[in-house]
């Protein structure tokens, strides 16, 4: 879906307006300091597309939920929510950041990635493109939690589906080499 240019204000002549919903948990919401602060990273966004985009009112709303869990959580139900509110001005991109507390929990890496793409399935039958997240290195550094979490972003890297893609962070041990 192409971003649309609002040329009903004069005062927008010409900007084009890009929409997207930022998804997902605590990540997604802005967890730092144990909770006490809640900085989303679509704010940084919403920075750096207005120096790379000049031309284009970024409008970004965030559906951050601290806890939740693709697998036994309130995913499904809270994707669909967001979608319909915004059936009549729809998103241009859906990013979906999921799968952290899942693997906290011990699901494992096939159930959430089933999980995940019925997310990411619902996002795009709105016409929305996906930007699909691999879950970040977290406090928890246990040999378990981090092979599954290394096999979960696999599967989000290697992921191929029409109007989807994939970002992938990349893990770094303590002298600069690549885990990834």
């Amino acid at each position: 879906m192409a971003s649309t240019t609002d040329t009903n204000s004069p005062t927008n002549q010409g900007i084009k307006t890009l929409r997207i919903l930022c998804f997902g948990d605590s990540l997604t919401a802005g967890y730092s300091g144990y909770g006490y602060f809640h900085y989303p990273y679509a704010a940084q966004l919403r920075k750096r597309l207005k120096e790379d985009m000049p031309d284009t009112e970024a409008m970004i709303d965030v559906a951050g939920l601290s806890g939740d869990r693709v697998i036994a959580g309130q995913y499904m139900r809270r994707i669909k929510g967001s979608c319909e509110k915004a059936q009549d001005v729809p998103y241009d991109w859906i990013m979906v950041l999921g799968g952290t507390n899942d693997l906290g929990w011990g699901e494992s890496p096939d159930h959430i990635y089933e999980g995940l793409k019925k997310v990411w399935r619902l996002a795009l039958d709105t016409g929305a493109n996906v930007l699909a997240m691999s879950v970040l290195e977290g406090e928890h550094t246990s040999g378990d939690i981090v092979k599954r979490r290394k096999e979960l972003n696999n599967r989000i890297a290697y992921h191929e589906e029409d109007r989807l893609c994939a970002l992938v962070h990349h893990e770094y041990d303590n002298e600069g080499d690549d885990l990834g």
